[in-house]
């Protein structure tokens, strides 16, 4: 008889399994068991129903281990399915675990990876443009290259438009300072000048100091003028500008300031039927020194950036060349090229979308109507005009007819086309712009040309325009070192030189968000009907943030010119006594003002100048 859990063989009589303490059943209860999966059989089956076993198929030998220590428990049966072992032996060992797997194969993978991507990198740093062409299209490349190229300038000037028309975002306090002398070695033999006062002129220097405030809110301006010879300061003139009224002072000479208002003023010009004739006579200067476009930088810059969307837009497609040699004076180097063609109807709807953009645009409206009330209230000043803009109503019938005109479409007889080439250097810069206009007949009606072709620090330039009627043509040669350049220009109409030049050291520099061209240019006018004597020169000069200059004609007459900004307590206005203003109506006043002692410092200064008085 065999034990019903472990199949050891039980000796006759055994109550319990020497091998695995398993009670053994009555010999009356016993039936016989699967030698495979130790299940009952059936009476006479010769296979196991569980598993298939032959019946007779001799049983498997069993392990030959050391027998455990026993103890048997009478009273605790463990129940579990006949086939798996309820208890281990203490001695035999753990299953090993499983060997780890090397991870040699993600490793190559990644170092492959890496070698690729560097090696990515280096073929895209050389040929990088050369791939993204390839991936683009010559189109969206020439695209991106010329909207940057057009977004930036527009920016830039939106950013010039500001400084300038935008006073009140500017300094509150501030205010400046310029010198100005001449020089005039020959006036005498050309115009027959006095050789007294020509000595006299050239002894002279002014100084305009200029100061400002617009912390309150009536601004004041004021401005004091001083003549000097070259020993001493002769004579100063302070004028104050406080909304509606000026005050007039001659501190050396007068022991009182004048005033003079705004009705004053226009009394006495209508009694000497002055063709000024406004109620304020001072609202052409004020205008002028208030000058604010009311200019929302963000808002215009976004307006210029959609306007060249739109001439992107009607773009259809570019041509890419590499290599093209363009040429300027002595100087010539290959670019990469794209080339596009615009037909008359194509450029017709691009130009009726822009003028509809532009119709409907509320800041570009908004800066032609600041610029148009400026520039009238300046005329008004001179022809007694009123002071006017351009209402919306006028702007969107203006440009409503425009867009009508253009909505019609173009005769056969009067299309054209235009063939447009930029070149473009190895960092995307545009170094030259071709274009050309052909008629209907595809004949050449028009040719401009912008190259500044580049071989190292040696530069050319070339401006040109070609039609049926005119022949322009600038070139320069020149060398740029730290972005100052020097070189020879020259100026040709209808194939004709008729002025050159010759340049060092020219530079625009920015300073106190002012431009000031510095260096040394030299312009001979060939033409001898311009009837200019000699050469014409200018030089100018940056030291310690101060601006100086010279300008004229050689030999002939010179203008010196020196500017400084003014800043803090440099430009604080110089207050006077309200109380000692002398009112210009009273005659009385004015005359006890200017009394023989006043009138005689005046001719002692003229005499110092030069000049005699009677």
């Amino acid at each position: 008889m065999n034990c019903q859990k472990c199949g050891h063989d039980l000796p006759t009589g055994s109550l319990f399994c020497p091998n695995c303490g398993t009670k053994a059943a009555p010999a009356s209860d016993t039936a016989p068991l699967c030698q495979t999966c130790r299940q009952p059989l059936k009476p006479g089956a010769l296979f196991c129903a569980s598993c298939g076993t032959p019946v007779n198929r001799p049983a498997p030998a069993p392990q030959a281990v050391q027998a455990p220590i026993y103890t048997p428990v009478p009273q605790q049966q463990v129940y579990q399915q006949p086939y798996q072992p309820a208890w281990q032996p203490a001695w035999q060992p753990s299953p090993a675990a499983p060997p780890k797997k090397k991870r040699k194969g993600l490793l190559i993978t990644l170092i492959v990876v890496l070698v690729l991507v560097l090696a990515g990198g280096a073929v895209y740093a050389l040929a990088g443009k050369t791939i993204r062409r390839m991936l683009l299209g010559p189109k969206a490349m020439y695209l991106s290259i010329e909207t940057k190229q057009l977004k930036d300038d527009a920016s830039d000037l939106v950013e010039d438009l500001v400084r300038i028309g935008n006073i009140s975002d500017n300094d509150i306090h501030g205010g400046s300072r310029i010198n100005l002398g001449v020089s005039l070695p020959g006036l005498s033999d050309e115009m027959e000048m006095d050789p007294v006062l020509i000595e006299a002129l050239e002894n002279l220097s002014l100084t305009v100091t200029s100061m400002y405030d617009r912390s309150e809110s009536d601004p004041s301006y004021f401005t004091s003028v001083d003549l000097l010879t070259q020993e001493e300061r002769l004579l100063t003139l302070d004028v104050y500008l406080e909304n509606d009224r000026m005050v007039l002072g001659l501190p050396d000479i007068l022991t009182s300031y004048v005033l003079v208002d705004g009705n004053t003023l226009s009394d006495l010009m209508a009694s000497m039927d002055s063709t000024i004739a406004l109620d304020d006579p001072f609202s052409m200067v004020n205008d002028m020194l208030e000058t604010d476009l009311d200019i929302d930088e963000a808002e215009l810059e976004k307006s210029m950036h959609r306007l060249i969307d739109i001439v992107m837009e009607h773009i259809d497609e570019a041509e890419f060349a590499s290599k093209q040699t363009i040429k300027a004076g002595q100087v010539s180097a290959a670019y990469d090229s794209y080339t596009i063609t615009l037909s008359s109807e194509n450029m017709r709807l691009m130009m009726l979308e822009l003028l509809e953009t532009i119709r409907d645009d509320d800041e570009i409206y908004n800066l032609i109507d600041q610029i148009a009330r400026k520039m009238s209230s300046v005329s008004s000043g001179m022809s007694g005009l009123d002071t006017y803009g351009i209402s919306p109503d006028d702007w969107e019938d203006e440009l409503n007819e425009a867009i009508a005109d253009l909505e019609e479409e173009i005769e056969p007889e009067d299309e054209f086309s235009l063939l447009y080439t930029v070149y473009v250097d190895k960092n995307d810069e545009i170094r030259g712009r071709d274009l050309i206009v052909r008629d209907s007949k595809d004949q050449e009606t028009g040719h401009l040309q912008l190259l500044n072709p580049v071989d190292g620090e040696q530069e050319g330039l070339l401006i040109a325009f070609e039609d049926e009627y005119d022949r322009f043509r600038l070139v320069a040669d020149y060398k740029e070192v730290d972005e100052k350049r020097t070189g020879t220009a020259t100026l040709e109409v209808d194939d004709e030189t008729v002025a050159a030049a010759t340049f060092s050291g020219l530079d625009m520099v920015v300073v106190d968000e002012q431009d000031y061209l510095v260096g040394k240019l030299e312009i001979t006018v060939e033409d001898d009907s311009a009837g200019i004597p000699g050469p014409i020169y200018y030089s100018g000069a940056m030291t310690g943030g101060a601006f100086s200059g010279e300008i004229g004609v050689k030999n002939y007459v010179s203008v010196y010119l020196g500017y400084e900004k003014l800043g803090g307590v440099s430009a604080d206005i110089p207050p006077y006594r309200e109380d000692d203003l002398v009112d210009v109506a009273d005659e009385d006043a004015l005359a006890e003002l200017f009394n023989e002692d006043a009138m005689n410092e005046l001719f002692e200064i003229m005499s110092k100048i030069g000049l005699e008085m009677e």
